[in-house]
């Protein structure tokens, strides 16, 4: 497993759960000391916590954020369904 920094220590340490728990318990208390958003967010890992989260996929090292959009979501169909639907609004 490769390192990563933790983002509440800033050290070099394995990817682990122990080290996300570690983290959540920080930053929940930055906010119960009155920091600001600003702060947080810094202490969180500023974007490369979405990056490694929303773009990589890898959540043991970063956040995704599902919001109202995947409220909209019913059911998941096969790609074929999904091509035939976009191929049948095409005009050859």
């Amino acid at each position: 497993m490769m390192p990563m920094t933790c983002l509440c220590s800033a050290r070099l340490i394995p990817s682990t759960s122990h080290c996300l728990v570690s983290c959540q318990k920080k930053l929940l208390e930055m906010d119960k000391q009155g920091k600001s958003a600003a702060e947080i967010w810094a202490a969180a890992g500023d974007y490369n916590c979405l990056l490694y989260g929303m773009h990589d996929g890898d959540l043991s090292r970063g956040i995704a954020s599902f919001g109202l959009g995947i409220s909209s979501i019913h059911s998941i169909d096969p790609v074929s369904v999904v091509v035939d639907r976009l191929n049948s609004g095409v005009i050859a």
